[in-house]
């Protein structure tokens, strides 16, 4: 499988592929609530960019650090709420539309 294209590329991912990606998201937000210092879930964390105020609750100051795990923690709820949304509209999406094979993401 080749990686994600960012800029204005058609990504096409079947509806399996889809479904996968859906239970391993599944799996690292269920690790976030109940396993948060699971080892498997270092990759994840380190791609949050949490220098970014995408937190409306909580926007890192310098003294915590950019990527402080204690921020990621006291804004998990932002987090699972945005990927539980991802899940349930791609499965409503792929319910919706059976006679496609296929959904197209592009960027950015």
């Amino acid at each position: 499988m080749r990686e994600f294209e960012w800029y204005l590329e058609h990504n096409l991912y079947t509806y399996e592929s889809v479904n996968n990606m859906i239970d391993a998201i599944r799996t690292a937000t269920d690790m976030l609530v109940n396993d948060f210092d699971n080892p498997a879930l270092s990759a994840l964390k380190e791609r949050l960019n949490l220098s970014r105020p995408i937190f409306e609750a909580h926007v890192p100051t310098e003294e915590e650090g950019a990527g402080s795990a204690d921020v990621l923690k006291d804004n998990i709820e932002v987090i699972l709420d945005f990927y539980e949304r991802f899940c349930r509209r791609m499965e409503l999406m792929m319910e919706h539309s059976p006679q496609y094979a296929f959904i197209s993401f592009m960027g950015p």
